[in-house]
């Protein structure tokens, strides 16, 4: 099924400095079973083989976690639709750069690790 591969979601320095600093997910599944999978796994470290906790995508569950450096994750194996809604705070001076530059700061497109 469709997952999505480990990651922070933000860092320090480098390609994913985008400014992230605390990430807030709100699941939306009410008919979310067990067997349908899609669970996002916290991880101590990216090459982390059994991970910190796994969250399952509750109806109106929400999770949330530092980011920056920190709690690199991935979204198991899903064996049916989910959906969630991600928000992210960001560093106020990072945010004020991301206002005056719009669409083309560097690292606010940043999905790996």
């Amino acid at each position: 099924g469709a997952r999505y591969g480990r990651h922070y979601d933000s860092t320090s320095s480098g390609r994913g400095d985008n400014g992230r600093v605390l990430t807030l997910l709100c699941y939306l599944n009410p008919f979310w079973r067990e067997e349908d999978g899609g669970s996002l796994r916290l991880l101590s470290t990216l090459s982390d083989e059994q991970g910190v906790a796994d969250v399952a995508p509750l109806h109106g569950r929400v999770a949330a976690f530092l980011c920056r450096d920190k709690f690199p994750h991935e979204v198991l194996p899903a064996r049916w639709r989910r959906a969630a809604v991600t928000l992210w705070y960001y560093d106020g001076n990072r945010l004020s750069e991301r206002c005056e530059k719009g669409p083309d700061i560097e690292g606010f497109a940043f999905e790996g690790g």
